[in-house]
């Protein structure tokens, strides 16, 4: 990344959450924001005081939205016919391996569990 701005970037978004924050923090320049959108690596882990105070970095955390914006995007993907990449899909009694695909990281698109 910053071959690509020099100094980093103004705007880092982090769908990784733990495992890729610190990633994060060598991107952004300093003074920088990081918004945090997603755990996927998942829900805790270090967090890199150091590195944030040094570059005085804003961290922010975003939700994706409430319930009544849930129900828009459902209608627009209908609508549109949009339809989720799936990467791997898993019958439930098979959740404990789907969980650990998951948690791997080597997904690109959705994990589903069929009931």
């Amino acid at each position: 990344m910053r071959e690509l701005t020099g100094d980093g970037a103004d705007l880092v978004i982090d769908v990784g959450g733990p495992a890729t924050l610190p990633q994060s923090i060598q991107a952004v320049r300093v003074g920088g924001l990081i918004s945090v959108i997603g755990v996927l690596s998942g829900l805790a882990g270090e967090i890199p005081t150091g590195s944030i105070n040094m570059k005085q970095i804003r961290l922010h955390g975003v939700l994706v939205g409430n319930h009544q914006q849930q129900r828009g995007m459902v209608r627009a993907i209908e609508t549109t016919g949009l339809r989720p990449v799936i990467d791997r899909r898993f019958p439930l009694e098979e959740l404990s391996k789907a969980l650990r695909y998951f948690t791997s990281g080597a997904h690109m698109g959705k994990v589903v569990i069929d009931f």
